[in-house]
């Protein structure tokens, strides 16, 4: 099961969706100079950040609910269910891909527009959300 080329890219987007929610919550905030409040990296947007958060932890949960689908697809009786499910699988795949492109490009023209001057510690977890957000979009097509 786990040599299977699917369960290997769903593995891959698995582990993609945990690095970019990780290193949005552990650098994607921070306090610029003179200000109270963290902002988000990618050019004080807290929207772009929510997105991506929201892209990887709901990516994350469909990884899992897909596995599982796919390790219990052997025991499905009825084809009706198993058409279903593969109904299903292409359905959301489709949507987070196109959701996942629209990430990758707002991520990366919002951190084109970021003043690099004011955030410079989140530069390497920016760079890495940018690219796994590329790599996700790859995944899941």
């Amino acid at each position: 099961f786990l040599c299977k080329p699917l369960t290997v890219t769903r593995l891959l987007t698995w582990m993609f969706s945990l690095v970019i929610f990780g290193c949005i919550v552990t650098n994607g905030y921070q306090r610029p100079p003179g200000s109270s409040e963290p902002k988000c990296i990618f050019n004080q947007n807290g929207a772009v950040c929510r997105y991506a958060v929201a892209l990887g932890v709901l990516g994350f949960v469909a990884c899992i609910l897909f596995l599982g689908l796919d390790v219990s697809k052997p025991h499905m009786t009825a084809s009706r269910t198993q058409m279903l499910v593969a109904k299903a699988d292409l359905s959301f795949s489709l949507l987070w891909t196109v959701l996942w492109f629209i990430g990758f490009c707002v991520l990366t023209a919002q951190w084109n527009r970021s003043p690099a001057a004011l955030l410079p510690a989140g530069q390497g977890n920016a760079r890495a959300i940018i690219v796994f957000s590329f790599f996700s979009v790859l995944c899941w097509v």
